[in-house]
């Protein structure tokens, strides 16, 4: 052999080698997939806080803008329960301090220490719910013994403030939290959907994207989007507004305890607009920025 073609062969080993070594270090430097799953164990306890500011605007007929703000705060406190041969884990629910915006101002009286429960999928869906329907009895009857001079603003009668905390309306405040797990094991960079989020106060579909920022063994970062888009073939409750038309955009940052499953904290901007048709017919233009601030961790 030559020394020119000695030397040929020399340099494309040596190029081998530094494609491989490339390889070798770029599959060292990201991190390993992990199954990131709702970690909830039977019989322990655990707190759900979801917390949401406004800065609602209407503009009526005549051009004038009026300010609706509002603040909403609903907590739960969870005691995980048995799981049963689907997987689903029967979770006891028990409202804590609660506020609700632009509803009867008892409501929150009334519906605090109440105990309802439902069942969580292995990916975090809600499969069932139990005993909510006393729930709303008692708040329809002790609104409705009040009578009028008992709402916070406008008028909301007995029938749609119980729709408020209907299932729909309890899966819309639970499900954004528990349903943000991955169904494949993920790493950095790695992105994945959410299951469509309905809304019934406001006939509105969510839907979410996530892509991990960040992982560790014991920590995540994830960053969400979301779009919302109105959705009138899903009204179920027609004790509820059924003429607003509202859509937006958001984002934010989710970071997550990756060993426990649990969430430290959940922080997201929306940027909403649309119309809504007042009680005497007249469609009003609305727009806002709402922020959700929510953590579920142990007690």
């Amino acid at each position: 052999m030559s020394p020119q073609s000695r030397l040929h062969g020399i340099r494309v080993g040596l190029l081998a080698m530094g494609i491989l070594a490339t390889g070798i270090l770029a599959s060292c430097g990201k991190a390993p997939k992990q199954m990131l799953r709702l970690g909830l164990v039977p019989g322990n306890n655990y707190v759900l806080t979801v917390r949401t500011s406004s800065d609602a605007v209407i503009e009526t007929a005549d051009g004038n803008s009026i300010p609706v703000p509002a603040n909403g705060l609903n907590t739960f406190n969870l005691q995980a329960g048995d799981v049963d041969a689907q997987g689903n884990t029967f979770v006891s629910a028990q409202f804590g301090a609660s506020e609700f915006p632009l509803v009867f101002v008892p409501l929150a009286a009334i519906v605090e220490g109440y105990s309802f429960g439902f069942k969580l999928s292995p990916v975090g869906t809600i499969t069932e719910f139990v005993n909510t329907e006393p729930l709303r009895q008692a708040v329809h009857a002790a609104l409705a013994s009040m009578g009028d001079g008992t709402t916070s603003y406008g008028s909301t009668t007995p029938d749609e403030a119980v729709a408020r905390i209907s299932d729909d309306a309890l899966r819309a405040i639970i499900e954004p939290l528990t349903t943000i797990w991955p169904q494949t094991p993920v790493t950095s960079g790695d992105e994945w959907s959410g299951p469509p989020l309905y809304t019934p106060s406001n006939h509105t579909l969510m839907t979410t994207k996530y892509t991990m920022k960040s992982l560790s063994d014991s920590d995540a970062r994830i960053a969400v989007t979301a779009e919302i888009q109105p959705a009138t073939d899903r009204e179920r409750d027609q004790k509820l507004p059924s003429q607003a038309t509202i859509s937006g955009k958001g984002a934010g940052e989710i970071r997550v305890d990756s060993a426990r499953g649990l969430i430290r904290s959940y922080e997201a901007y929306l940027d909403v607009a649309g119309t809504i048709r007042a009680a005497n017919g007249v469609e009003l233009k609305t727009s806002g920025k709402t922020r959700v601030q929510a953590e579920l961790i142990a007690r």
